[in-house]
């Protein structure tokens, strides 16, 4: 049974290199035919804010999920894939809940913001005025890394290997990394993490201290709910430590590239964190999140039926010309900002706050330390289309 409409909509090909490159005047393109356009096999993309903004607080659509044909194109199967099925951060036993809601809450971000600068200027300090930086390897990772274990509480010894971890995992999750080799190298990860922050969980309830662990350990003897609170765990890594890092990272290569905006912010430190907002709108690190429709759904006059998958396209949202005043300009001082780069409703991100304190704590030692950020050499695009990224980006701190 068809989807009911009228004339079909533009095709988008998330995997053709332009969309891999700069997919923004695709996504200009497509918002001009209207708010849908059709995606992958028995999926529709929605590019329009309105849509989106409404579609992402639908309680017609979940986000519990993954299509069969996502992983059977790969012939998928392992512990990465029952991950991915299940994957609920706070959606899970009561106490746990509680934890992760506390811990990862605004308040809570904003207190270990004294300390998120300590990382920052720890990483900073040796870049300035040299050569050779990457902001990608030398900035953003071991800052975000640094911040989020400490939060954790994962020992400084295992930090490395859940790093890695991590990226095995984020691979497997683009829709443009799916292949034999990163289905196996996930499901590897997967079990290692789970070996690691139970061996972790072990240690912080036995010697609790304050940390996320220790608080989960107070509430995690049934060995049921335990699980899932690993699980639930490497669902905040998974979706805290890349996406905060290319968080930094687009920001860093936003002021690089563009100059007068940086200095705007050195006359308006205060405003490091509407600059974040403005990071998030221009190029966000998560591109699309999908839906898949329980209960028929109208859009742009076409009735979408229970099974389908939409596929919410964030970063076109974020350009939508009916929202945002030139929207394919860079404005670090922009208010309003109503970008739904962290989704929104139920599914909200639940890390939001911390990246964004993350964030604005490094554009503001940035904008009080540098007096410019210059590129250094060619900025290398990692090739994904979910997550938008650097692979590298060369840049000079000069030193205020």
């Amino acid at each position: 049974m068809a989807d009911v409409g009228t004339s079909s909509p533009p095709r988008f090909d998330s995997m053709a290199p332009v969309a891999l490159d700069d997919p923004y005047p695709s996504y200009a393109r497509l918002r001009a035919h209207g708010p849908l356009c059709r995606f992958e096999p028995r999926s529709w993309g929605v590019t329009r804010h309105a849509e989106v903004s409404a579609l992402l607080r639908d309680p017609g659509l979940t986000k519990f999920f993954l299509p069969e044909s996502y992983f059977h194109a790969a012939e998928a199967a392992g512990p990465a894939v029952d991950f991915f099925q299940r994957m609920d951060i706070g959606r899970t036993d009561p106490d746990v809940r509680r934890v992760l809601t506390h811990d990862l809450s605004a308040a809570a971000s904003r207190r270990r913001g004294p300390e998120v600068a300590v990382a920052v200027d720890a990483a900073l300090s040796p870049l300035l005025d040299a050569a050779g930086v990457d902001a990608v390897a030398d900035l953003a990772r071991p800052v975000v890394l640094t911040v989020l274990a400490d939060l954790i509480g994962l020992p400084p010894e295992v930090r490395a290997e859940v790093r890695a971890a991590v990226d095995a995992l984020v691979d497997f999750g683009d829709v443009a990394s799916m292949g034999g080799s990163t289905v196996a190298a996930a499901n590897v990860a997967v079990r290692r993490l789970r070996e690691v922050i139970d061996a972790s969980l072990s240690e912080r309830t036995a010697r609790p201290t304050d940390d996320l662990l220790s608080r989960l350990g107070a509430v995690t003897g049934d060995p049921a709910v335990r699980e899932r609170a690993v699980d639930n765990v490497i669902t905040l890594l998974y979706a805290g430590l890349d996406t905060t890092t290319n968080l930094i990272g687009t920001g860093c290569a936003a002021l690089a590239q563009h100059p007068a905006q940086f200095d705007r912010l050195r006359a308006a430190p205060a405003a490091a964190e509407v600059a974040v907002e403005e990071f998030l709108r221009f190029d966000p690190p998560v591109q699309i999140t999908p839906r898949m429709v329980r209960e028929p759904v109208t859009i742009g006059g076409r009735v979408i039926r229970p099974g389908r998958v939409l596929i919410l396209m964030l970063g076109s949202a974020n350009r939508d010309e009916l929202v945002f005043r030139e929207p394919e300009q860079l404005d670090v001082l922009r208010t309003p900002n109503p970008h739904v780069s962290f989704g929104g409703g139920t599914f909200f991100c639940f890390g939001a706050a911390q990246a964004r304190v993350s964030a604005a704590v490094v554009v503001e030692r940035l904008i009080r330390r540098c007096a410019a950020i210059e590129p250094a050499g060619p900025a290398v695009r990692a090739r994904q289309f979910s997550f938008r990224s650097y692979a590298r980006l060369p840049v000079t701190f000069t030193a205020a």
